[in-house]
């Protein structure tokens, strides 16, 4: 996220403590999203590419794997186990 905030910054032509000011977050979150040292929430991220002029659109859609998604999930946050649910094994290889 860090890198399209640049670019945003560079084609505004602002500063990052002018968008942090713009955009009502602190100049740390900025300079953290900067180096990419944290995974700023939706909500920031919309405020500010907004503080640079960008638009910022989000699309959402399904999985095309339910079961590769929960196994996914299951590594990252640890402890989720995979559906169980036949409908979710269907596309399943194994």
């Amino acid at each position: 996220m860090g890198v399209a905030v640049r670019d945003w910054l560079g084609q505004a032509g602002l500063t990052a403590a002018e968008v942090a000011r713009s955009a009502g977050v602190s100049c740390s979150t900025m300079h953290r999203v900067l180096g990419q040292q944290v995974d700023p929430s939706v909500g920031t991220v919309r405020q500010v590419a907004l503080a640079c002029g960008v638009e910022l659109e989000l699309t959402t859609r399904h999985t095309s794997d339910p079961y590769a998604c929960a196994a996914a999930r299951a590594l990252f946050e640890g402890g989720r186990q995979p559906p169980t649910d036949p409908r979710c094994l269907r596309g399943a290889i194994g």
